[in-house]
């Protein structure tokens, strides 16, 4: 068996040494790994973490963790919010970020600037994150 959980920022703290500590984390559905997906009568999940077979065929699949896992990092390496307005009408941070160069946006550009610029150390493990 395997779960799909509902992974956010809202879920994640930091200890007194900025270590990540993950709580709070709601198992939206079980699945059974040997049917591929399962399908589910009601929505859960939070808004921009939703992986998109998810939120548009209520069809839910193991990888829907990654897809959780993924916003949350580029909400950190953006500093951007996982849904905002900014992004016009059903974009949220993932299509955003992954159309940056239809936008003719760099990598580069899209990364918090505050943060990329402590270091090249930092920026180098920024950019390469996000092209993961």
């Amino acid at each position: 068996m395997a779960f799909l959980f509902d992974v956010s920022s809202g879920n994640i703290l930091l200890d007194a040494d900025f270590k990540p500590l993950v709580g709070g984390i709601e198992m939206s559905n079980l699945l059974d790994p040997s049917k591929g997906s399962a399908s589910i009568s009601a929505f859960a999940g939070s808004l921009g973490y939703i992986p998109p077979e998810y939120a548009y065929t209520m069809q839910v699949t193991a990888p829907g963790n990654v897809y959780n896992y993924s916003a949350v990092l580029l909400e950190i390496l953006t500093t951007r919010l996982p849904v905002d307005e900014a992004f016009g009408e059903g974009i949220y941070l993932v299509k955003w970020v992954h159309s940056a160069p239809a936008r003719g946006e760099t990598p580069e550009q899209i990364l918090d600037a505050r943060l990329s610029t402590v270091s090249f150390a930092w920026r180098k493990e920024m950019l390469s994150a996000l092209k993961a």
